[in-house]
């Protein structure tokens, strides 16, 4: 295995790009900046999408060209023409497809609810009549995490 710990020595440079990811994220928690885990889990990012290093997640080999291609798809800006018309609805009107959607909706309101709850509980943001500030905002970013990842997740199947 290249780059493990050989001989007592940390030689991987992928460890060496997360441990200074994690010293940026220490760093600005410390200090209390706003956003340092996102900083931190950006600098890594941006980092390993640079080629020809050797953390990059798109090495010079077929597995990196492969997933080198398909990152250039995702991020790839589309015309209104190859995306204009592409989901049909004309399908709508079958039962199954409303007892999908239905069982879909009804599986993220439990499962967003049920860790919402937990989470605030537990974090003592509970009030005595069992409601949590900001729930409604908490159920819109769900919701629209929800609608940007469902089609990243249809391509990832």
């Amino acid at each position: 295995m290249t780059g493990a710990c050989t001989g007592g020595k940390m030689r991987s440079p992928t460890f060496w790009l997360g441990t200074a990811g994690f010293l940026i994220m220490s760093f600005g928690l410390m200090k209390e900046i706003k956003g340092s885990m996102i900083y931190g889990m950006l600098f890594v990012t941006l980092v390993s999408w640079i080629r020809g290093t050797s953390v990059t997640h798109f090495p010079n080999n077929r597995t990196g060209e492969s997933r080198y291609e398909y990152f250039k798809r995702v991020v790839d800006f589309h015309t209104i023409k190859s995306t204009a018309g592409a989901i049909s609805f004309s399908q709508f009107n079958r039962s199954n497809v409303w007892v999908a959607l239905f069982t879909l909706l009804y599986i993220d309101v439990l499962a967003t609810t049920g860790s919402l709850y937990t989470l605030a509980e537990i974090g003592g943001f509970v009030d005595e009549q069992g409601n949590i500030e900001g729930e409604y905002q908490a159920y819109m970013v769900d919701g629209g995490a929800t609608a940007v990842g469902a089609p990243w997740e249809s391509q990832q199947l």
